[in-house]
């Protein structure tokens, strides 16, 4: 069952994703639509949401984990397309994560969201966890700003500004070059 599809920057490609974890990057600039990339079980349970870097040379990928894995960081993922090479492990989301972008210019940033209510911001190659002030006394790198789970994270495109929209009806506005 596929849960999420999306294009490349260019129009050339569309990656898809599934339940089972598997990610797929399909050429969309022939007729034939051949399958370029295949990684079965990249994560180990559902992908929930993937999204493109704006050089469409890199993905994040988001979703379940095991509830057994020691390691958290197996939730959110960034891979070369072409490869499926790691470019990052991101986050530290407790629960499942269930929300992904990527901003459209250098540099590199990504934020990722989940059921634990946090907005985690991710930048650099590779990418890491971005340390972010929510207040002069808190060096944490995320936000608190839901009371329930949040639902999705977009960049603008220009990649100045970061939504996020949870299930406590709030939509929370946070810069995109600095979290």
């Amino acid at each position: 069952r596929v849960t999420v599809a999306k294009f490349s920057p260019s129009g050339n490609y569309v990656c898809s994703a599934d339940a089972r974890g598997t990610l797929r990057v399909w050429s969309f600039d022939s007729d034939e639509h051949l399958c370029k990339l295949h990684l079965p079980q990249l994560l180990v349970g559902a992908i929930r949401d993937v999204a493109w870097d704006g050089e469409g040379r890199r993905i994040c990928v988001v979703g379940d984990s095991s509830p057994s894995s020691s390691t958290k960081n197996l939730s959110a993922k960034v891979i070369q397309w072409d490869t499926g090479v790691s470019c990052g492990e991101l986050g530290q989301h407790v629960k499942r994560v269930l929300s992904c972008d990527m901003n459209s210019k250098r540099p590199i940033r990504c934020v990722t969201a989940g059921e634990d209510t946090n907005v985690l911001f991710h930048g650099g190659t590779p990418l890491s966890r971005i340390l972010v002030d929510n207040n002069s006394t808190n060096n944490n790198k995320e936000h608190i700003a839901h009371t329930r789970p949040v639902n999705c994270v977009r960049f603008s495109p220009d990649g100045a500004w970061i939504c996020s929209v949870g299930g406590d009806k709030m939509l929370r506005l946070y810069h995109g070059h600095k979290g």
